[in-house]
């Protein structure tokens, strides 16, 4: 409630000062709008490091889990939650206490069209302010999942942005090597000093490079790039840094699902055709049958994911990973970047406005960098995995050991960045997975 009633004096504030400022939001009058003033300053200099915005509602079951994966790696996380059916808000405040200053929570009131997939069900209030607009909600409105995600944008305060989902348990890790790999980078953005010559120059790259990767005479830059380098996330992330002006870096994950059994294990009394009826929400056209931890005990599924307690047996490698077979795709989030942001990487909508997209006309190149979560969306939809092993589903431990061809062979839907993450970083990628699913993030000290 503390910080509830201090974001709302902070808006009403806001509110008194911008009578006489430009606006990039519609409704100039909400304490949510964002000022052209805050769209501007995404161009200005800030300190290197790693910003990580979240948005959640409705996230009670995997918020804890996700944001103690992710944080070891984050110098801020702009926290965005809007008014939930669970507990998100208090987990929330929780985590707010834990992490301090590190945490910027805001509480997001204005009702949000959902993207067509999503877990939210469309609310009659929000139905009525689609119709307002005519069936299409702009952008730049409050109640457009883009303004959402851009009130969070305008606020962070590091040199590079990573969009951060409530539902993806993080490779820890990993995402402490990329935060190390910016701080790496910045090194070689510094000039000796304004009056000198730059210290990089295209001719010089390939010499640089030589010897700070011990090149051979006959080695470039072009094969350096697609071979060797790829052994080291933080080389990668430099020299298409050196190689490619503005580059931007996008981040893959692992579709994670239970079985309807498996479910079954945690809740013993759920019942099929009652949670249909009773949990199945519905998303605004997406195929999910929604909200079928709605009522039920959370704790359960946290302590059956998560926990390392020597009570309970954690089936986290016990997961399902979906392959061809399945209407999930194996992979998500190909399309999740990590950049140096600009007001010219603000959110808008997609032309169907089905989901929020992050305009990327302004980057030269975007360099696959591997998997860096698990992402448990399919449990939050009541998607359940079923039919053969190896065929249409492979267990998680058993994906720690699948060759690339094997995946190559089943998984359907690739994108270039999906045939990286197969070809170029899965067996990079599993020691990650590994470190993972052997730490406990159900509760932090």
């Amino acid at each position: 409630m503390r910080y509830l009633i201090k974001s709302l004096q902070i808006a009403s504030a806001k509110t008194k000062d911008f009578k006489d400022k430009k606006f990039y939001t519609l409704e100039s009058t909400s304490p949510f709008a964002i000022t052209q003033e805050e769209v501007d300053a995404l161009d200005t200099k800030r300190p290197t490091g790693l910003s990580g915005h979240m948005r959640a509602k409705n996230e009670e079951a995997t918020l804890e889990a996700s944001i103690h994966s992710v944080m070891p790696a984050l110098d801020e996380l702009v926290l965005s939650v809007q008014p939930s059916d669970d507990k998100t808000y208090q987990l929330a405040l929780k985590l707010k206490d834990i992490y301090k200053d590190k945490i910027n929570l805001i509480y997001y009131t204005p009702s949000i069209l959902p993207a067509h997939s999503s877990h939210i069900r469309l609310d009659e209030k929000t139905k009525e302010i689609l119709k307002n607009f005519k069936g299409t909600i702009p952008s730049e409105s409050i109640h457009s999942l883009a303004h959402f995600y851009n009130h969070g944008m305008v606020r962070i305060k590091y040199s590079h942005y990573m969009k951060v989902d409530a539902d993806q348990i993080y490779l820890t890790s990993k995402c402490i090597k990329l935060k190390e790999a910016i701080k790496l980078t910045a090194n070689f953005k510094k000039q000796p000093n304004p009056k000198t010559k730059p210290l990089f120059k295209p001719s010089m790259i390939d010499k640089l490079l030589a010897n700070l990767f011990n090149l051979t005479p006959k080695d470039n830059l072009k094969n350096h790039l697609e071979n060797s380098l790829e052994d080291s996330l933080e080389d990668t992330f430099l020299s298409n840094y050196l190689a490619y002006k503005n580059a931007a870096f996008a981040m893959g994950g692992i579709n994670i699902g239970l079985s309807k059994a498996q479910f079954k294990a945690i809740y013993k009394n759920y019942n099929d055709k009652e949670a249909q009826e009773k949990y199945a929400l519905g998303s605004f056209s997406g195929p999910f049958k929604n909200g079928v931890l709605k009522n039920l005990d959370i704790t359960k599924l946290k302590l059956a994911l998560f926990s390392k307690d020597l009570n309970q047996q954690n089936m986290l490698s016990k997961c399902l990973v979906p392959l061809s077979n399945n209407e999930y795709p194996t992979y998500n989030g190909s399309e999740l970047l990590l950049l140096e942001v600009s007001k010219d990487n603000l959110y808008t909508m997609a032309p169907n406005a089905a989901y929020e997209v992050m305009p990327t006309d302004t980057n030269t190149i975007i360099k696959a960098l591997g998997i860096f979560w698990l992402h448990f969306g399919l449990v939050k939809r009541n998607y359940f995995i079923d039919g053969r092993p190896f065929k249409d589903y492979i267990h998680l431990s058993d994906y720690l050991k699948a060759s690339p061809s094997f995946l190559l062979a089943r998984v359907e839907k690739t994108s270039p960045h999906i045939l990286n993450h197969m070809k170029t970083w899965h067996k990079r990628d599993r020691r990650y997975i590994k470190e993972l699913l052997e730490s406990s993030l159900d509760s932090k000290a």
